[in-house]
């Protein structure tokens, strides 16, 4: 009587997945061995046909793509072939779909190597924000807000509503108005532009305004306490109102600013942990 083989070392059991319309035979170690979800998945009963046993009952993934399902496994299967372009590095739209994917499957090494390449890739402000607050990322939500408020080119409020909801966009805001004082301040002339234009606007001499926060801290206008014959020498015309940059009344400290966003998003940031 012959005698039954044993199971070597690399003999690994296959799940199948559907992912979209796309068949995919994944060695079944790997997932446990990177996601508590999965773990937690395959340790419950499976039948002799169950699900993920045959192409012709695969596990049907909801929530992602096949492009975002390839991109994770392309890092926690093994590279056959280091130099094949393929499993090269991604660019952000490919690191986005891993960290997705990472967060809801409890992959914590791959989701914090997601992080670091993103992190590395420099986002912008805005998708810093979105991002931290859809992946549960405090730094990126705190320094996204942070450069939106002290940083250069910074979006009017209806930009940033557009991107990140009228609600964030207001607490936003509402963090960037507290770094400007109250009461009146002295602005040089060559500080003026015209609200119509942004031209230079001819007055006498530097005034002493009350500034006007309808606006909250983005492109600020500033009522004067005193006019006399104001004119925009580009456009020519009469004004009672000048415009001037926010940084004119003092910027915030960085320091300053970090408190206080924490201190605005300290429930989100909890959450976080």
């Amino acid at each position: 009587m012959a005698n039954t083989p044993q199971r070597g070392r690399f003999f690994y059991e296959c799940v199948v997945f559907l992912a979209e319309n796309t068949l995919h035979s994944v060695p079944r170690y790997y997932l446990e061995e990177h996601s508590q979800f999965f773990k937690d998945m395959f340790s419950l009963p499976q039948g002799v046909n169950g699900e993920g046993k045959t192409e012709q009952n695969p596990i049907r993934l909801s929530g992602c793509t096949n492009a975002e399902f390839e991109s994770i496994l392309e890092e926690i299967l093994p590279r056959v072939n280091p130099r094949d372009k393929a499993l090269q590095s991604h660019g952000k739209e490919r690191w986005e779909g891993v960290l997705k994917l990472a967060t809801m499957w409890e992959m914590r090494i791959i989701r914090e190597r997601a992080i670091s390449a993103l992190t590395n890739l420099k986002l912008p402000p805005m998708e810093m924000v979105s991002l931290g607050k859809r992946f549960r990322v405090p730094n990126w939500l705190v320094d996204g807000c942070v450069a939106l408020i002290v940083g250069q080119g910074r979006p009017d409020l209806d930009t940033l509503a557009a991107s990140l909801g009228w609600e964030m966009a207001a607490r936003i805001a509402w963090v960037a108005r507290g770094d400007v004082k109250e009461g009146s301040v002295h602005i040089p002339k060559k500080s003026w532009s015209c609200p119509s234009c942004d031209g230079r606007v001819d007055g006498t001499g530097a005034q002493n305004v009350s500034p006007d926060y309808s606006h909250s801290g983005y492109g600020m206008y500033h009522q004067p306490t005193a006019t006399s014959d104001w004119a925009c020498k580009s456009c020519r015309k009469s004004i009672n109102s000048i415009k001037c940059p926010v940084s004119i009344l003092g910027a915030p400290s960085k320091p300053d600013v970090v408190r206080k966003v924490k201190d605005m998003f300290a429930g989100e940031l909890r959450a976080m942990e």
